[in-house]
């Protein structure tokens, strides 16, 4: 959240909300992924892996969007 403290304007947004909690979501998807993969259980790893890790994609560009919006 460092972004967000040098750029406040732009943590006060909806935009930012969004990214926030597909970043929230993503991430532990990504670790649950990773513990399913020791299994040798890649049938459902590989979605779980997809998804959070598209939603990971997802916030890193709604998080540049939204700074590149607020920047003057």
């Amino acid at each position: 959240m460092n972004t967000y403290k040098a750029y406040p304007e732009a943590g006060q947004t909806q935009l930012a909300t969004i990214q926030y909690w597909l970043h929230m979501i993503g991430l532990p998807l990504l670790i649950i992924s990773m513990f399913i993969f020791t299994t040798d259980n890649k049938s459902i790893g590989i979605p779980i892996a997809s998804v959070g890790g598209l939603m990971i994609i997802a916030s890193a560009l709604l998080l540049t969007i939204n700074v590149y919006k607020r920047i003057k």
